[in-house]
C-alpha cells in the first residue's frame, strides 16, 4: 500500500486492526492519512437488514478540528445524522 503521509496505514495487519475498530465504533476517521493537514469522520447509512446504502461524511482542516472535537463531538454528530436519513428512509419504504 502506497503511503500518501506519515500517518497512512501501509501495514495489511495494522489495517485489518484498524477495521476491526471502525466495525465496533460504527465509524471511521482520516486522521492526515490521505492529505496531510485534513481530516475527516464517516459514518455508515444503513437499510433495514444492515446494507449499507451510502455514509455521511465530514472533512476540514485540522485546524478547525481540534483532538477533541476529533475524538468525541464530530462522530457524534456524524453518527447521529446518519441514524436520522436512516430513520427516515426506512420509514419511507
Amino acid at each position: 500500500m502506497e503511503r500518501r503521509t506519515e500517518n497512512t496505514i501501509t501495514d495489511i495487519e495494522d489495517l485489518f486492526a484498524e477495521l476491526e475498530n471502525v466495525s465496533q465504533q460504527g465509524f471511521a476517521t482520516n486522521d492526515e492519512e490521505e492529505i496531510g493537514g485534513f481530516r475527516a469522520v464517516a459514518a455508515p447509512v444503513c437499510v433495514d437488514g444492515g446494507a449499507v446504502l451510502g455514509s455521511v461524511s465530514v472533512s476540514a482542516p485540522v485546524a478547525y478540528f481540534d483532538d477533541k472535537e476529533f475524538n468525541n463531538s464530530i462522530p457524534t454528530k456524524v453518527i447521529r445524522a446518519a441514524n436520522t436519513i436512516e430513520v427516515d428512509y426506512n420509514m419511507s419504504l
